[in-house]
């Protein structure tokens, strides 16, 4: 990173950049050095050198013509200092937010339903619902996809005791079967001639969370997919039973 940009980082806008960084070069110096330095017009030069010396970044000497120079350069060491301390506590601070979140407040609704839109939106929550997820994920789905993030995070999970089962059809012309396979999932064949196409995509994410997706071939349109998510032990049982039963009489991929 050059010195502009790190005073910029530091807080500094472009032309009290420049105006700094000419003065910590050049040494004590008056406007118009600094003006020819820091290639800034001499009117936009004295607003800055006004405004740093206001915010005592910089110093003017009794002498003329008036000079001026760097107060402390040590000050933009504080400035980091006081910056990770805010960072820090902004991270505390975050962390107690989301724990907060997570917590129900309305405890008398046990179960959640809402809906999402568009292919490229469930594809977002359920790569973020992956990472969640501690014991089991079961899929029904047509995997169309491989994204190197979502592949290296179910392999941690996987590591981590995660038991992720996918039923998927075509699995012989589909190219991405095998990096899944690879990470540790689980897949078996579909058969779509026994069970019927899939257009509707399912999941059931440790026992109590489910997606159930209305997507290709009967939805053209990325944009117009449909997803039901919801947070209901009791549908993911359902689904969940629904799914076993499929998987008992699906082949074994490997």
């Amino acid at each position: 990173m050059d010195s502009l940009n790190l005073l910029k980082n530091l807080g500094f806008t472009e032309y009290e950049a420049r105006v700094y960084l000419a003065l910590s070069e050049l040494g004590p110096s008056g406007a118009k050095e600094i003006s020819n330095y820091s290639k800034l017009p001499r009117n936009k030069t004295y607003e800055m050198l006004n405004k740093l010396e206001k915010n005592k970044k910089i110093v003017s000497l009794p002498v003329s013509p008036k000079k001026f120079k760097i107060l402390d350069i040590n000050q933009l060491k504080e400035e980091v200092s006081q910056r990770k301390k805010s960072i820090n506590l902004l991270e505390k601070n975050l962390g107690k937010f989301i724990e907060e979140s997570n917590k129900p407040k309305l405890t008398e609704f046990k179960e959640i339903f809402w809906i999402i839109r568009s292919k490229k939106a469930i594809i977002q929550k359920m790569s973020a619902q992956n990472k969640l997820c501690k014991k089991e994920i079961l899929s029904i789905n047509r995997l169309s996809i491989s994204n190197p993030v979502n592949l290296r995070n179910m392999k941690n999970s996987i590591s981590n005791g995660l038991k992720a089962k996918m039923l998927v059809p075509n699995t012989k012309e589909n190219t991405h079967v095998k990096k899944w396979i690879d990470i540790g999932v689980e897949i078996r064949e579909y058969n779509e001639s026994k069970f019927g196409p899939i257009g509707t995509r399912l999941s059931v994410f440790d026992k109590n969370t489910v997606r159930i997706t209305f997507g290709e071939p009967e939805v053209y349109n990325d944009e117009d997919y449909i997803t039901l998510w919801a947070e209901s032990p009791h549908l993911a049982n359902i689904l969940r039973n629904y799914f076993m039963n499929i998987w008992k009489q699906s082949k074994i991929i490997k």
